[in-house]
């Protein structure tokens, strides 16, 4: 009976042992839980932090790059568009083309109207070189004419009548410019020939009148063509050197008188040097000659 009764002490002992090593061994079981869930917050919030500045960052490149190219193209294609104007002339006509003609005989200029707005025109005949853009060269013989058919003609009129062609064989154009306006510039005709023919009557009375008109192509001449006109201008004058001939025989005179003055100076200078030259002695202690 004792046997059994320790047997069964001991098994209540071990049972109650048992017991408490499960209640002792639950706590660590508890805490390994909770602490578990503090890592995995952690690291959930630190991955759902990173993805979110990628798309914050991938559109702004896709937006700049689209739009440079869009906005420089068309302001280069209209900036270029209107870089082919040009300015008019300030006179409204255009020249008919001008056929060769004879001297004393009549003629009539015609042109296109470019303009509703009339213009005073002074329309002229002239071989001067000066005013035409592909005239050819003159001859040295050639003499300057510049012959007025009016002074008072509108711009609107499409043509003038010349009753007399009452200038010499060579070659012409004709030219337009505005009356007493001499900065608006002018136009000019093709060239044309003028040939003598059997009448020349006119030709004669003619000669005399030739003269440059006072608001002809001045603006547009240079220096140098202005001398040209002045020396063809001046070959019809037939005196006019003459009253200046005395004043150049005086002014050769006088160079002549004081040239010749010149020369006896000079050689007296250097004949007193070569008679000092002899008088002196020509080594040292040798007499001097006094007389």
């Amino acid at each position: 009976m004792r046997l059994k009764e320790f047997l069964l002490v001991s098994f209540l002992v071990l049972g109650v042992a048992a017991k408490h090593g499960e209640s002792e061994g639950a706590p660590p079981a508890s805490s390994s839980g909770s602490g578990s869930p503090a890592p995995s917050s952690t690291t959930t919030s630190v991955i759902s932090s990173q993805p979110s500045p990628p798309p914050a960052t991938s559109p702004a490149p896709t937006s700049s790059t689209t739009q440079a190219p869009t906005n420089s193209n068309p302001s280069q294609s209209t900036s270029s568009a209107p870089a082919a104007s040009t300015s008019h002339s300030s006179i409204p006509i255009q020249f008919n083309t001008v056929n060769d003609m004879l001297a004393c005989s009549s003629v009539t200029f015609s042109w296109t109207s470019l303009s509703n707005t009339p213009v005073t025109l002074t329309v002229a005949v002239t071989n001067d070189r000066s005013t035409q853009n592909n005239i050819i060269v003159r001859q040295a013989q050639t003499i300057l004419v510049t012959q007025v058919i009016s002074t008072n003609t509108s711009s609107t009129a499409g043509s003038i009548k010349w009753p007399m062609v009452d200038i010499p064989n060579g070659t012409y154009a004709v030219l337009a410019f505005q009356t007493g306006n001499q900065n608006a510039g002018m136009v000019e005709s093709n060239l044309f020939n003028v040939a003598e023919g059997n009448n020349t009557a006119c030709l004669s009375a003619a000669s005399s009148s030739v003269s440059l008109p006072v608001a002809s192509a001045t603006s547009s001449m240079t220096a140098s063509d202005s001398s040209n006109s002045s020396e063809g201008s001046t070959g019809n004058v037939g005196g006019s050197s003459k009253s200046l001939s005395t004043g150049a025989l005086i002014g050769v005179v006088i160079g002549v008188v004081m040239g010749v003055l010149g020369l006896i100076v000079a050689f007296t200078l250097m004949h007193r040097k070569d008679v000092l030259r002899v008088r002196r002695p020509r080594r040292p202690g040798a007499p001097y000659y006094l007389f």
